[in-house]
């Protein structure tokens, strides 16, 4: 998961720290921009801890997407439910142009039919990759008719 996120102004270097990533990535989707006191809009930036040794990958938010429609949902054993948020992120590495990459975080809300309050879990497991990399596996599902 992203540790670190923050708004930043590329004109006066201004920074915010972003909020709830759900709610943020969630108003990104829905064409939400936060707005610098210079007039400009910020940019996304998240910052992903990355396990192995690897570095930090240092990311800018280029466009986030949500499902059209209704989320999927499941019955719970409450007699709630839990919906399924996921997301497409794109990005782009900060200072390296040519390097796109894709993250697929996802939440799941749960809610209660008894006085429980709503929870929002986040998904564990989000993949990051290379956006090269996605399109070659999108490709080759395609080319073997599974996607139209």
């Amino acid at each position: 998961m992203a540790t670190s996120r923050q708004f930043v102004c590329a004109h006066c270097a201004t920074e915010k720290w972003a909020g709830g990533l759900f709610q943020t990535l969630q108003s990104c989707a829905n064409g939400k921009t936060e707005i610098c006191e210079c007039g400009r809009t910020k940019d996304l930036q998240l910052i992903f801890p990355f396990g192995l040794d690897a570095e930090k990958y240092f990311c800018k938010v280029l466009a986030v997407f949500l499902p059209k429609g209704l989320p999927e949902t499941w019955p719970n054993s409450d007699g709630g439910s839990v919906e399924f948020y996921p997301f497409l992120v794109i990005g782009r590495k900060i200072n390296d142009e040519s390097h796109r990459t894709i993250w697929l975080p996802y939440w799941h809300i749960i809610k209660y039919d008894s006085d429980r309050p709503t929870e929002t879990k986040y998904g564990q497991w989000a993949p990051h990759l290379n956006l090269e990399t996605f399109e070659d596996l999108v490709g080759q599902a395609r080319q073997a008719g599974f996607l139209a």
